[in-house]
């Protein structure tokens, strides 16, 4: 099966984040271009949604707790790969 690359955007507290889902035989790869440090990964894509909303939601939580900013989100539309 080919690799197929899919761009959402995953909103959580009023914010946007660009998400990368990447299928592959062994599952569905998630990931963040602006946020580089969330991933996620899953063999569905109903729990790969489910994972990248966790994933974002435990970065802006870390951030909050650290006292750092919250990267702000791509200028990049819905579909469209940075």
């Amino acid at each position: 099966m080919p690799l197929t690359l899919v761009y959402i955007c995953v909103y959580h507290r009023s914010v946007t984040n660009q998400a990368r889902f990447e299928c592959a035989e062994d599952g569905i790869a998630v990931t963040f271009p602006d946020m580089p440090e969330a991933i996620a990964c899953s063999y569905s894509e109903a729990q790969a949604m489910e994972y990248a909303v966790d994933a974002i939601a435990t970065m802006f939580t870390e951030d909050v707790k650290r006292r750092r900013a919250i990267p702000p989100a791509a200028q990049s539309g819905v579909g469209h790969a940075p």
